[in-house]
């Protein structure tokens, strides 16, 4: 199955808006409090590689995503797939 992989570049060109409209709204928990473990893992599989600029913008983003999703989510399926 192959999925449009638009890179870290994609993401900020795409969604960077949900980063700077969570800042505004004064959240730096996805800044601050999110974390990206082992970004830097070898594996056999075709997968992206990040280097520490990279990771960290995917950490930003997909938390800061993840507390947009949780705001809009009304019947509580995010938190009932944990």
């Amino acid at each position: 199955m192959k999925y449009f992989n638009c890179g870290i570049l994609g993401i900020l060109a795409q969604q960077g808006h949900l980063i700077i409209q969570q800042i505004k709204k004064g959240n730096l928990d996805p800044i601050f409090r999110s974390n990206f473990t082992n970004y830097k893992s070898k594996s056999n599989l075709k997968v992206y590689k990040f280097n520490p600029i990279s990771a960290f913008i995917y950490r930003v983003f997909t938390a800061s995503y993840m507390d947009y999703l949780l705001k809009i989510d009304r019947d509580s399926i995010i938190k009932k797939m944990d």
